[in-house]
């Protein structure tokens, strides 16, 4: 990633928010400049899920985006609240140890805004107004015009799935089976008959 900051500068600053299991594993091989990156969870622990939906009967979140967005959507444009702020408010929220790595990240956190990263204002439009769509046209060579068809693609082909028979497999011992089934039944012979009976088998 260094080629895409220096000399192209495709990149200013980049935050990486990591909501995973052992997500502090996922930024401990960073090494370009100006990156910095926040995670639910050290190496070796967990990510905890939030309080499930009884509707559905699964969690819609893990804990540690649960409380990110809650004090995320308290910032306003004008907030002072820096990225010390942001690395702090999980920390004694969540029953794991979230991870922050700063290291490659040129400026102090205590002096970085998080408007910096979150400060985009999106001016949207609800209209109950229907929009059409219209498909592409492309001229064609008489003079008229061409409106191409479209088409939609089946994601999944769910036809032959679903007439699809299982096919059978051939039956094969697991690792170890034969091993154990003769363990087993020297030890029974050992049990009935004693050592010394040993020479009828060999």
């Amino acid at each position: 990633m260094p080629g895409s900051w220096l000399p192209w500068q495709r990149y200013n600053e980049l935050l990486f928010i990591i909501d995973t299991c052992q997500g502090a594993s996922m930024y401990e091989r960073f090494y370009s400049p100006n990156l910095m990156a926040l995670a639910s969870s050290q190496v070796g622990e967990d990510s905890l899920s939030h309080q499930p939906d009884l509707a559905i009967g699964v969690h819609l979140m893990d804990k540690y985006t649960f409380y990110l967005l809650e004090f995320l959507e308290e910032v306003h444009p004008a907030s002072q609240a820096n990225m010390n702020d942001l690395v702090s408010v999980c920390a004694h929220r969540v029953s794991v140890s979230p991870g922050h790595h700063t290291d490659l990240f040129q400026r102090n956190p205590g002096s970085v805004l998080i408007t910096d990263f979150f400060g985009s204002v999106r001016k949207v439009e609800i209209t109950k107004d229907t929009i059409n769509l219209t498909s592409s046209v492309k001229p064609s060579g008489s003079g008229d015009m061409q409106i191409e068809s479209l088409t939609y693609v089946d994601q999944l082909p769910v036809a032959e799935i679903i007439h699809q028979k299982p096919k059978q497999k051939d039956w094969h011992p697991p690792d170890g089976f034969i091993l154990g089934l003769w363990t087993l039944i020297l030890l029974v012979f050992f049990q009935t008959y004693g050592i010394k009976h040993l020479k009828h088998i060999f």
